[in-house]
């Protein structure tokens, strides 16, 4: 993610992850957001995500859902819009296919594979 996209994310979050306390400081938006966005990203455990950024693990544990769920708040209009028509289907499945060669297709997530329960190595990519 490049400079400009991180803080236009970060100015639309900012209000939902920024803490203010009387007690200590606080993680500043932009880290705990750097930190939700880099295990999103790597998959890196908490404890390699405290090596990295200094944070303690436990409080990268409370951050994480807190942070998620801020992002899902704020881009969940515009980004995971449920289609509510075939004719909207239609369109979504015609751009699968134009775009990325995927025919039948009526969406991606983060270009991962959605199998059934019991589906097992039919579903492995």
């Amino acid at each position: 993610m490049d400079h400009g996209m991180f803080k236009e994310m970060l100015d639309r979050v900012r209000p939902r992850i920024e803490k203010d306390t009387f007690w200590r400081k606080t993680l500043e938006p932009g880290l705990r957001l750097a930190i939700t966005l880099h295990h999103l990203a790597t998959g890196d455990s908490y404890k390699m995500l405290q090596c990295g950024f200094r944070v303690a693990h436990n409080t990268i544990s409370k951050i994480m859902p807190e942070t998620s769920e801020a992002i899902i708040q704020e881009y969940n209009d515009e980004v995971l819009s449920c289609l509510a028509t075939p004719k909207q289907w239609k369109e979504v499945a015609t751009l699968c296919s134009k775009r990325w060669n995927s025919h039948h297709t009526v969406g991606v997530l983060d270009g991962k594979h959605g199998s059934p329960p019991q589906g097992g190595s039919n579903y492995y990519n």
